[in-house]
C-alpha cells in the first residue's frame, strides 16, 4: 500500500469514530476536535482530487472535465479555510475573518 492509501484509511477510521461518538452523544459537532478533523479531511480530499486528476489520464475524460473536478477540490479547500478555520479560532476567542484580510492589507 502507498502512503496515501494508509492516510486515507486513517481519515476514514477517524471519521467513523467521530460519527459514532456524535451519535452516542459523547462528542459535540461544535467541538474543536471535530472541527479540526473535519478541516483536515476536507483539505486532504480536496488536494487528493486535484492532484489525482492532474497526474492521471482517465479514459473518456476531457480536459474540461478535469478542470471541473479540480474545481471541486478547490471548493473543498475553500470550505475548510473559510468556514471551519474561523469556527475553530472562535472557540479560542481569536478574532479572525478571512473575508477582511485583503481589506486590512490595503489599509496598511
Amino acid at each position: 500500500m502507498n502512503f496515501f492509501h494508509i492516510y486515507l484509511i486513517f481519515l476514514k477510521v477517524a471519521f467513523v469514530v467521530q460519527f459514532v461518538l456524535i451519535i452516542m452523544k459523547k462528542q459535540d459537532h461544535h467541538g474543536i476536535v471535530f472541527i479540526i478533523s473535519n478541516m483536515i479531511f476536507k483539505i486532504s480530499i480536496g488536494l487528493f482530487i486535484m492532484i489525482y486528476f492532474l497526474l492521471h489520464n482517465v479514459i473518456g475524460m476531457d480536459y474540461y472535465d478535469k478542470m471541473i473536478i479540480g474545481f471541486a477540490g478547490t471548493i473543498l479547500i475553500y470550505d475548510a479555510f473559510y468556514i471551519d478555520l474561523p469556527k475553530a479560532l472562535e472557540i479560542y476567542k481569536i478574532n479572525f475573518s478571512p473575508y477582511t484580510i485583503i481589506r486590512d492589507i490595503i489599509k496598511t
